[in-house]
């Protein structure tokens, strides 16, 4: 098995791979709500926790949350994201993130 810091079994490595992976993604799975906290950030790196949640074409909702780390380039492109996510499957009664959408938020 590959190992290294390049190397990952979900995360794309280039921008094609990225618009790809972008784009299954969304043919399968809807995104309903999404919180970040931001949680440090210096020079060109920006740590975040985050929660979301989301639900499939077979009606299955799903909760992820976890921490995320990003790079960027000088030209202001994301050069590498590291995260840790966990995607348990909820019932749509066990939502959290919930709120008024009919207005732009801050």
């Amino acid at each position: 098995m590959p190992t290294g810091p390049s190397w990952s079994l979900t995360t794309p490595n280039n921008h094609a791979q990225i618009g790809a992976a972008r784009s299954h993604r969304a043919d399968s799975l809807t995104l309903l709500s999404v919180a970040k906290n931001f949680r440090a950030f210096a020079g060109n790196r920006i740590g975040a926790r985050f929660e979301n949640e989301l639900h499939g074409d077979s009606g299955q909702w799903y909760r992820g949350r976890g921490n995320e780390n990003w790079k960027f380039e000088a030209n202001g492109l994301m050069q590498r994201r590291f995260a840790s996510i966990n995607d348990p499957f909820i019932t749509q009664a066990n939502r959290k993130l919930r709120w008024d959408r009919s207005t732009p938020s801050d």
